[in-house]
């Protein structure tokens, strides 16, 4: 069933509207190298990662790559607080408190927070269980920008 998710596939697309109330979709981002970080605050492992997030944006700030956070909150203040407090920037989308949840999930086979997905510059996913940000992504993110 998850055969689309296998290194090399391309990545389903998907459009959510992001933290500035604007629509995006994921083949906007093509030429990118993308990393999506799916979590919810609630999630100690999610929260735990967080912390590592500054740092990841450093490393690529005006750089080829898209970071985008995909939070499964349920409530908008309690993703605003965790924006705030964690300097989260890139593309943000609350899904939990949409009816996004299931297709997201359907797409991308949410198995656990957090879950990174990482897609190459063509669109094609590299892993739909990457490393974490705590974990030494960076180099991951690198190789794909060099290719």
């Amino acid at each position: 069933e998850y055969l689309k998710l296998i290194k090399g596939a391309p990545a389903p697309d998907f459009t959510f509207v992001n933290q500035n109330g604007n629509k995006k979709s994921l083949s906007s981002f093509k030429g990118k190298v993308v990393y999506i970080v799916a979590f919810s605050s609630f999630n100690v492992p999610s929260l735990n990662e967080m912390n590592s997030l500054a740092a990841l944006q450093d490393h690529f700030a005006n750089k080829n790559v898209a970071l985008i956070y995909v939070s499964f909150d349920n409530t908008k203040k309690d993703w605003e607080s965790n924006v705030k407090q964690f300097k989260i920037e890139g593309e943000q989308y609350l899904i939990g408190i949409t009816n996004k949840v299931n297709e997201f999930n359907n797409l991308y086979n949410i198995k656990n927070f957090p879950q990174c997905i990482l897609i190459d510059k063509h669109g094609n996913i590299v892993s739909n269980n990457a490393r974490h940000p705590s974990q030494g992504i960076e180099g991951d993110i690198e190789e794909l920008l060099s290719k």
